[in-house]
C-alpha cells in the first residue's frame, strides 16, 4: 500500500532568489581574486583551503536558511530540503551557462585554477542540498 505523497512546504520564488544571490556573490568574486586565494589542485595548500571553504558554505547557508524558516514559518527536513535544492538548482543552471559561455573556464581563473574551483563549487553545491535539511529538521525538534 503506498501512502499519500507529502506537500513540501516551500516559497520558490525566495529558494530561486537566495540561489542568485549566492551565485552573483560567489562568481565575481573568484573572477576577481580566484588566483590569488584559489589554489593549483596539487598544492599543499588546498587541503586548508577546502576546509574553510567547508565552514564558510556550511555558516553562511545555516543562515539562510534560518532567515528563510523564520519569515515563512516553514518546518521539518522537506521544507529545508525543497529550499536547499532550488538553491542548489539555480547555481548550478547560472555556472553552466557561464562557463559555457566562458568557453568552459571559469572567467578571471587559468585552466589549472578551474579545476580546482569545479571541485569547490561540488562540495559547495552539496552542502547548499543538505545543510538546509539539517538546520530545518533540527529547528522542527526544538
Amino acid at each position: 500500500m503506498r501512502s499519500p505523497p507529502e506537500h513540501i512546504p516551500l516559497d520558490p520564488l525566495r529558494g530561486v532568489l537566495w540561489g542568485f544571490a549566492l551565485w552573483a556573490v560567489a562568481t565575481p568574486v573568484f573572477a576577481t581574486v580566484g588566483n590569488t586565494f584559489v589554489p593549483l589542485p596539487d598544492s599543499e595548500a588546498l587541503a586548508p583551503v577546502l576546509a574553510g571553504w567547508i565552514v564558510l558554505v556550511t555558516t553562511t547557508v545555516a543562515l539562510i536558511t534560518t532567515d528563510y524558516l523564520r519569515r515563512t514559518g516553514f518546518e521539518g527536513a522537506s521544507a529545508g530540503l525543497g529550499f536547499g535544492a532550488l538553491m542548489a538548482a539555480t547555481g548550478l543552471v547560472l555556472d553552466s551557462v557561464m562557463l559555457v559561455a566562458a568557453g568552459l573556464s571559469f572567467p578571471g581563473l587559468d585552466d589549472e585554477r578551474t579545476r580546482t574551483v569545479a571541485a569547490l563549487m561540488l562540495v559547495a553545491y552539496a552542502l547548499i542540498v543538505v545543510v538546509p535539511a539539517g538546520v530545518a529538521a533540527r529547528r522542527a525538534h526544538r
